[in-house]
């Protein structure tokens, strides 16, 4: 996974294009967290541990299958490594920040 991020990291996007990857990463990550709020207060704590990994896989990274298929679709595979790097350091400080706080 670090070798991936890498070989796809890249800084020299344009801003459009960092206005766009912001915007879905921003969606991606606020469906999350709205998920982890409902997975938080309607699942019964009888199920805690079913909860707990419910609302840690809803803050999962986007998954590195995107980079090969940016490539195969003929899509530009920087704006995927940028996209798939900005989510993969964002939702491990929100998983461990969720581990934190719920003393899991």
């Amino acid at each position: 996974m670090l070798l991936l991020m890498g070989i796809y990291l890249s800084f020299e996007l344009d801003k459009k294009l960092m206005i766009a990857i912001s915007k879905v990463i921003i969606i991606r990550l606020s469906v999350g967290i709205i998920v982890v709020l409902g997975i938080y207060y309607l699942v019964n704590n009888e199920y805690s541990l079913m909860k707990n990994v419910l609302m840690l896989c809803a803050l999962m990274p986007i998954g590195l299958t995107i980079l090969p298929f940016s490539d195969e679709l003929g899509y530009d595979s920087r704006i995927a490594g940028t996209m798939l790097n900005i989510s993969l350091l964002i939702s491990f400080g929100l998983m461990w920040g969720l581990v934190w706080v719920l003393k899991v």
